[in-house]
């Protein structure tokens, strides 16, 4: 039953126990601490900073790895002279999409 109104309390904000009680004077005073205020503040904008990083990081990735069945792809029209098709899936990327899985990439 402990367990729950902690859980209870981290939902809902709303005390059931003598712990949840403690827990959430505890934390009304460390709201009022402008020093802890400050640190949770930079550990937070230190957080969203490497959370724009990773998607950015994703974002390359997935540009890389977009490119290079692009290349692939390209390749394998020029070897095959699929000139046609070439110059369609530069424009269309429903077709450059079905190419991509004709071609396994």
């Amino acid at each position: 039953m402990k367990l729950k109104a902690f859980l209870d309390y981290l939902n809902e904000g709303k005390t059931q126990d003598n712990y949840t009680e403690r827990l959430e004077e505890e934390m009304q005073i460390a709201k009022q601490n402008r020093e802890w205020r400050r640190e949770y503040m930079t550990l937070q904008m230190r957080d969203l900073e490497n959370i724009e990083r990773g998607k950015e990081a994703g974002r390359a990735e997935g540009r890389a790895e977009a490119e290079k069945a692009m290349s692939c792809l390209m390749q394998r029209l020029l070897s095959e002279n699929r000139y046609n098709d070439l110059q369609r899936a530069v424009t269309d990327k429903d077709y450059r999409e079905s190419l991509y899985r004709e071609y396994h990439l």
